[in-house]
């Protein structure tokens, strides 16, 4: 009988990136594996589906397991729980990320019945981290006067106010990127 306490699985991650819906390995670097969890680094400018390429241990379970996303929707907040293909390139999770600095958190669950009947589960957790892609702000008047924001910049801040004076007849942002804005 196989010893169903550990179910090996591996997998990638990455996103949409050609009209066939598919990705390749070196989209997203994986951290270490650590008690079944990893985290991946995704820049804070992606939104859209996570692609996930996995593949489970055929020598220890002799029936195709099951593979579960669980996941909140980076849009509405509402649980998702999508049933995923092992070895498939267009097997993805939609709305787990959106534009900004909020990470998110997809737990798989791989799920084996055994020949005693019981169904065997276990959990790996992928934690999305946002990569900052914005270092500054800055915007300018006609002149190139630097304008003041209500508040300081920081990366994970969506909207700013600038007061302006009256003679200002327009205005130039720009923004700077990190030097060190790769995944």
């Amino acid at each position: 009988m196989a010893d169903h306490r550990h179910l090996p699985v591996s997998g990638s991650f990455g996103e949409e990136t050609n009209k066939d819906n598919k990705f390749t390995d070196e989209e997203w670097q994986l951290g270490q594996w650590s008690d079944r969890e990893v985290t991946v680094p995704v820049l804070d400018t992606f939104t859209g589906s996570v692609y996930t390429y996995a593949e489970y241990d055929t020598g220890l379970l002799s029936e195709i397991p099951t593979l579960t996303a669980i996941y909140t929707l980076a849009s509405t907040g509402e649980r998702m729980e999508k049933a995923l293909a092992f070895q498939s390139l267009t097997s993805g999770t939609y709305s787990v990320l959106s534009r900004g600095a909020a990470g998110n958190t997809v737990i798989y669950r791989l799920s084996s019945k055994s020949e005693d009947g019981y169904t065997y589960s276990q959990d790996y957790t992928v934690n999305f981290a946002r990569v900052p892609t914005l270092a500054s702000i800055r915007v300018e008047d006609q002149i190139g006067v630097d304008q003041a924001a209500s508040i300081p910049f920081a990366p994970d801040t969506m909207e700013y106010t600038y007061k302006v004076l009256d003679t200002v007849t327009a205005v130039t942002i720009t923004g700077s990127r990190w030097k060190t804005a790769t995944p």
